[in-house]
């Protein structure tokens, strides 16, 4: 991270990416299926593209120079909370107890591994 830019490390890791899934997306049809995409399957691709891909891992990379790797790669965490989330709200998916439980553990987690104490001599 000090030699490049967020834009330029994940533009790197984008392209390899998308070469490396090429190959299987070419066996499975779906590149030949391409010019039957709705307007909405294009919006999609567009969205998770950018804001998925783009975007929180600029911002990512953004918190990695801020506050170093140690500590934001704890963050990483969150990802699947905030996906929960998320399809609580948009999708209308319930929120089972496993989920709530897993959900407070990753909290917890990472409030731990960011909390200093002192230590008393016993």
């Amino acid at each position: 991270m000090t030699d490049l830019s967020p834009l330029v490390s994940i533009s790197y890791s984008s392209v390899i990416g998308a070469v490396g899934l090429f190959i299987p997306a070419y066996f499975e049809g779906i590149v030949q299926d391409f010019t039957h995409y709705s307007k909405l399957e294009w919006f999609s691709i567009f969205y998770l593209g950018f804001f998925g891909t783009v975007l929180g891992f600029v911002w990512y990379y953004q918190g990695i120079k801020a506050i170093g790797p140690m500590k934001a790669s704890q963050f990483i965490n969150f990802v699947p909370v905030s996906a929960i989330l998320l399809a609580f709200f948009i999708l209308k998916e319930p929120i089972t107890p496993s989920l709530l439980v897993g959900g407070i553990f990753v909290i917890l987690g990472v409030y731990l591994t960011n909390t200093t104490f002192n230590a008393r001599p016993g």
